[in-house]
Parts: C-alpha cells; structure tokens; sequence
C-alpha cells in the first residue's frame, strides 16, 4: 500500500475515533435537576433565536434522552453534551462537535446556537414550546417535534425514493431505541 493510501486509511479511522468517542462520553455521573431534566426531555427545534425567526432549512435541532445527555444537529455539524448536575448554566463542560464547514450564513448561525445552549441558565415549557432563557432574557424558542413511532423514507433532498423491493423505514421508540432497513442492511442504534 502506498503512503497516500495509508494517510487515507489513517485519516477516516481518526475521524471515525473521534466522532464515535465525542457522542459516547458521558461528562459527568451526577443527576442534574429532575425538574429541569424533565422539562427539557425531548425532540426540539429551534424556531427563533432572540428575535431572530429563523425561516431557512435546515434549522438547529435539540434532542434531550432520559440519561440527560444532549446532542442536535446545528444545521452544519453534529454536536453533544450533558446537562449540568448543578442547573447553571444548563450544560456542563463544552460541547463537543463534528467539524464540517458550511456557507457564512449557516456557520453564524452555528454560532449563535452553541452560545445559546452555553448561556442558557433557565428554561420554560408549555406544552410543546421551549423557552432557553439567561435571567430574563428569551435566548431561544424551540418547537417540539414527536420522533417516535415507524417512519418510511419517501425522498432524499428532491429527489422521491422509488423502490418497489425494499421499503427503507426507521423506527423510534419512546426509550430513544433506533431501528430501520436500509434497503440492504438492518440498523439498529439509540
């Protein structure tokens, strides 16, 4: 093998390391406040920031699993962390991130997301709305948004998935158990 091919086998298996490792930590064996825990448990995205409506695709997302860890998409990147066992500010330690680039717009907005959930000292739901408050201060308003149950996957961007031999389907279950076809593989994940 040559020393390109090496430097190529090297570099996916760092960034798989590094991906799988940033998502499986667990930061800190302490219980955060069940109270805020549950309030922030569930599938969120975020509708504003401050003032900000945010109106283009896609949006920052926030997920909260019954074992407090939290992690979401940006809108560029992959991100996780672990709720604060003391409440303030509502994440301990930093967020750990995959590291894509994306357009100028979409990387301030990034951002803007990752100081909103490291400033983020209170929280307050109704229903099916999320508020991520610093004092006073509305940081953030997020929508829920229900993930359990069978999904089946009808279009990838604009294209429509045509495949009469195998539906490609993802289930989610309450506990935040995946599992799906792929078409040609079964996954199976949390």
């Amino acid at each position: 093998m040559n020393s390109l091919n090496h430097l190529s086998v090297l570099t996916v298996a760092i960034s798989l390391t590094l991906t799988t490792s940033a998502f499986t930590s667990n930061l800190n064996a302490e219980e955060p406040d069940p109270q805020i825990a549950k309030l922030l448990q569930g599938s969120w995205v975020v509708e504003k920031i401050g003032d900000r409506t945010l109106t283009k695709q896609p949006r920052p997302t926030l997920i909260v699993n019954p074992k407090n860890e939290i992690y979401g998409d940006t809108s560029i990147n992959r991100y996780g962390g672990q709720l604060n066992p003391q409440g303030t500010p509502l994440l301990f330690g930093p967020i750990r991130s995959t590291l894509r680039a994306g357009t100028e717009e979409f990387m301030e907005l990034e951002n803007q997301w990752k100081s909103v959930l490291q400033k983020a000292s209170q929280v307050k739901r109704d229903k099916d709305q999320l508020l991520l408050l610093d004092d006073d201060q509305i940081l953030a308003t997020l929508k829920g948004v229900n993930m359990t149950g069978e999904w089946k996957l009808t279009k990838i961007g604009d294209s429509l998935i045509v495949n009469t031999d195998h539906e490609l389907s993802l289930v989610i279950a309450e506990d935040g158990k995946v599992n799906g076809n792929t078409g040609v593989n079964l996954l199976m994940g949390q």
